[in-house]
């Protein structure tokens, strides 16, 4: 009988007091093959981690990419013999240290065919379905990283991307707001934020509250007009109909221009800055 599948769970532990530790990833491997997926990784670029994906109960996302990095690399060694590839589980167990560990998951003793298909599986079944609550909009995401390239923002000074603002909100508090991206020559012309309008009740409100309270306090504190604060979102004609879409577009343009990336020419417009 040929040998299982075998596949590892990645944790994180946010309080090491109470335990209670979320999934971030897994790990499969069969003979001397392995294939792995982690929260927040780009699309098409294992290892590279987008720090706006990284779930809201990672407290470092430093230490986060980190550890995905190292799992990454330990992976990306060439196996010469199934028992190599035994001892590196063995070994990525041992590496757990503080808040992330790898745990034992199991077998799978089902014929395995293709094992990214397995790594995706698992992952969606023990690490997406463990964040209910997480936004995330990956056309947004994708329509928003071509339009940049295109247009080839990159190559200006001007343009930053995770731009941070500090806001002084009241009498003795500042709060550091990070941006998806800015204009700034000098002064600044243009702040910019990203806003996943999920399906999802709980985290498109709390998506939408979060950039809203970003832009008010922005332009109240007189760092930013109005019309300089852009709210980047991707919606077609069919999910307006949607009162939770409706109102979360509303609730956005009464604090920011909202720019809908859906429609190319208006994607294109709102980087356009004079």
């Amino acid at each position: 009988m040929s040998e299982p599948a075998r596949y590892l769970v990645a944790k994180y532990i946010s309080d090491l007091q109470r335990m209670e530790p979320k999934n971030i990833g897994v790990i499969v491997r069969l003979r001397d093959g392995t294939s792995a997926r982690f929260l927040a990784e780009r699309a098409g670029s294992p290892g590279e981690v987008d720090g706006r994906s990284i779930p809201p109960f990672v407290t470092s996302k430093a230490s986060y990419k980190q550890w995905v990095e190292f799992w990454r690399n330990e992976l990306n060694e060439k196996f010469v013999s199934p028992r190599r590839s035994q001892d590196l589980f063995e070994r990525l167990k041992r590496s757990s240290r503080g808040n992330f560990c790898l745990v034992e998951g199991g077998f799978i003793l089902d014929k395995v065919g293709n094992l990214p298909e397995v790594a995706d599986d698992l992952f969606s079944r023990l690490v997406e379905s463990g964040a209910p609550d997480e936004a995330r909009d990956p056309v947004l995401e994708s329509v928003a990283d071509d339009l940049i390239k295109k247009l080839r923002l990159k190559e200006n000074s001007a343009f930053h991307t995770k731009f941070e603002v500090p806001c002084k909100i009241a009498p003795n508090i500042v709060e550091r707001f990070e941006f998806s991206h800015a204009y700034k020559n000098g002064s600044l012309k243009r702040l910019y934020q990203r806003v996943p309008l999920s399906r999802r009740p709980t985290p498109l409100r709390r998506a939408v509250h979060d950039s809203a309270w970003m832009f008010e306090k922005v332009v109240q504190r007189g760092i930013i007009g109005q019309d300089q604060a852009v709210a980047l979102v991707y919606v077609t004609d069919e999910s307006k109909r949607d009162p939770e879409i409706s109102w979360s577009l509303d609730v956005l343009g009464s604090v920011a221009r909202v720019a809908n990336l859906a429609d190319p020419t208006e994607g294109i417009t709102a980087f356009i800055v004079d």
